[in-house]
Parts: structure tokens; sequence; C-alpha cells
């Protein structure tokens, strides 16, 4: 019974997340505006995606330990399933598509380096 309650508790927090940005400040995506979203999913990437595939200029930050790798992974996820449910996404749509590209291609490497 125990192993069953964790499992629904697991679920449950997979279920919620809240962005914390500058200042602590905690958004649940769902209120964000579309260009918060996109701009917070692109800080984001900048941050975490190798030299060649991120988008420049940008404006590096240095983070806090809060934003710890699962922490910006789950993020992700959230941000941009949330951008995904917009009517107003037409002006971040391409770099959201170099994205998803892009992150094909790490995956790609990641399987070609593990078979060798």
């Amino acid at each position: 019974m125990t192993k069953e309650i964790e499992i629904l508790k697991r679920e449950e927090r997979e279920k919620t997340f809240l962005w914390r940005g500058r200042g602590g400040k905690l958004y649940n995506p769902k209120d964000m505006k579309t260009r918060h979203l996109f701009y917070t999913l692109k800080m984001i990437w900048n941050h975490s995606a190798p030299e060649d595939m991120k988008f420049k200029p940008y404006q590096e930050y240095n983070f806090s330990s809060f934003y710890t790798p699962e922490y910006t992974t789950k993020a992700v996820r959230f941000l941009f399933a949330e951008l995904k449910t917009r009517k107003d996404i037409l002006p971040y749509s391409h770099r959201l598509r170099v994205m998803g590209e892009r992150i094909k291609k790490i995956k790609q490497m990641e399987n070609n380096q593990l078979i060798n």
C-alpha cells in the first residue's frame, strides 16, 4: 500500500509545476503570457544547450543552486507543453521548431555515444 501511495504522490507532483522567476516569485505556466513562456524557455535553452546550438545573441544569467538540472528539465517540459496550447504562438513557432530539431540532434548524438 505504501508503494502505491508514493506512486500517486509522485504522479500528483508531476502534474504541477511552478516557475520560479527572478526575485523568487512563483508562476504557474498557465498564468504566464506567451511571450514570457517563450523567453523563459529560450533562457533555459541558452544556458544548457551546446554552444553551437544556442540562440544568439543572448544574455547570460547566474542561476542559483535552486535551478537544478532536474528542475530546469521539468521546466522545459511544462513550459513547452503550455506553449503548445497557445493560439498566439506564431511569432515564436520558427524558433520552437529549431529547438525541437536541435533536441533531436542532441539525442541522436547521445545515442551514438552509447553505441560506441
